[in-house]
């Protein structure tokens, strides 16, 4: 099948700043919350959001696709300057729990993001739904 992707970009001008597949390691899932780790070589800072494909996940009740995020409805700020490096941790140290930003993508669906900056250079977002995913 086509490889469906996540992207994560800017949200100025749209510049794609890292994208993954949904198949791909970088995306697990968690009881009805899909994990998004955006590999990235650079600090992001500012304003961004995150793009899903169309039939990036599939309900395990009914089988529908997941309909996408294709706007710039799931966006958030970091912290500027720093940005992640703000919360950057060593690989067996737990995850910052602050920075979390909770968004409405529709009226069913929610995404909770936050930024962490491991020394690996992967930035983890992680974004809640409903139980249809």
């Amino acid at each position: 099948g086509q490889a469906r992707l996540l992207e994560l970009r800017r949200k100025s001008d749209g510049h794609v700043l890292s994208a993954v597949a949904a198949a791909s390691s970088f995306v697990s899932i968690e009881g009805a919350a899909a994990v998004i780790a955006f590999p990235s070589r650079q600090v992001v800072s500012g304003a961004v959001y995150v793009t899903v494909e169309a039939g990036a996940f599939v309900s395990k009740t009914d089988q529908s696709a997941f309909a996408g995020v294709a706007d710039r409805s799931w966006w958030f700020e970091l912290q500027a300057g720093l940005g992640c490096a703000s919360m950057m941790r060593g690989q067996d140290e737990p995850q910052a729990q602050s920075g979390l930003h909770s968004v409405n993508i529709s009226q069913s669906e929610q995404a909770t993001t936050y930024c962490d900056m491991r020394f690996d250079g992967a930035y983890t977002l992680i974004g809640y739904t409903d139980s249809a995913m």
